[in-house]
């Protein structure tokens, strides 16, 4: 994939909303489509797929990939589906391995490496006059 292609999707303004209308379509061939940009795009490298994985298009590929076992245990599964969910493990593979996002174990525990806060502090108490 072209980076420079990758890096034009970003100057629209409403490139987030075209792809999250795009991810979520009811069409499944159209979702297709949207994974093998998405996919397409974290393959271009670390600077594009940042601001890409930043945001809901992220919970959507996971959605995708939720949907998509879900319906494997159908008696008839759909094809585009199954395709959508490899795709969209590729992708987040892909970006996990370049250190773009965590798993969540990995977010935990860098949670639990962050620096304690001290307890909360009552707030003083009023001065009884008598």
């Amino acid at each position: 994939s072209s980076s420079k292609c990758c890096k034009k999707v970003f100057e629209s303004t409403q490139w987030e909303a075209c792809m999250l209308n795009t991810l979520a379509n009811k069409d499944y061939d159209v979702t297709y489509r949207a994974v093998i940009i998405v996919d397409n795009m974290i393959q271009a490298g670390k600077e594009i797929s940042e601001p890409l994985m930043d945001t809901q298009i992220l919970d959507v590929c996971q959605a995708l990939i939720l949907k998509a076992k879900m319906d494997a245990s159908n008696y008839q599964p759909n094809e585009t589906l199954q395709k959508i969910q490899k795709v969209c493990e590729h992708a987040l593979e892909l970006a996990h391995s370049m250190g773009v996002i965590k798993t969540y174990a990995q977010a935990v525990e860098e949670d639990e490496d962050d620096e304690k806060i001290e307890p909360w502090r009552p707030h003083p108490k009023a001065v009884e006059e008598e």
